[in-house]
């Protein structure tokens, strides 16, 4: 019986690793999906994994990628917010028009996120941990004959 073997992920040619690792993270800081930019940039999805993890440089290049990916969508989030988006208008099957439409949700929740002691959701749910369950038998039995009626 032959060994188990663990999942080694495979290393590129030497040659274009580097240039695979630049144009890794730049489309990580693109799109901020790993898996996606591991195939456009034509490099193994699991070799980049073990690079971050073996390579502070990398890893550090990487966080920022992530953050960049994310400015790029908190900016998107605002530009349909605050400024936002134009969508066509149809009549009888025919673009007539458009009409500008903004976001109210994302809006709500760019607020919840620059001013959350401002905008926080207000629930609150306490409990002292005690359940009165005085009667509970008698109204159950007057539940099940009463369904048993309908």
């Amino acid at each position: 019986m032959a060994a188990k073997r663990t999942k080694k992920s495979k290393k590129p040619d030497s040659e274009t690793t580097h240039e695979k690792r630049f144009r890794f993270l730049c489309l990580l800081s693109e799109t901020g999906n790993v898996s996606e930019s591991a195939r456009k940039a034509g490099i193994n999805r699991q070799y980049v994994y073990d690079l971050r993890d073996s390579d502070s440089e990398f890893a550090a290049a990487w966080e920022k990628c992530l953050e960049r990916a994310g400015e790029v969508l908190l900016n998107e989030a605002r530009r349909r917010a605050v400024d936002g988006v134009e969508e066509p208008v149809f009549y009888k099957g025919e673009i007539c028009g458009t009409v500008l439409k903004y976001s109210d949700a994302l809006l709500s929740l760019l607020l919840k996120a620059t001013f959350p002691d401002k905008f926080q959701d207000r629930s609150k749910v306490e409990h002292d941990g005690k359940i009165d369950v005085t009667g509970l038998d008698e109204r159950i039995e007057k539940a099940r004959k009463n369904a048993g009626k309908a």
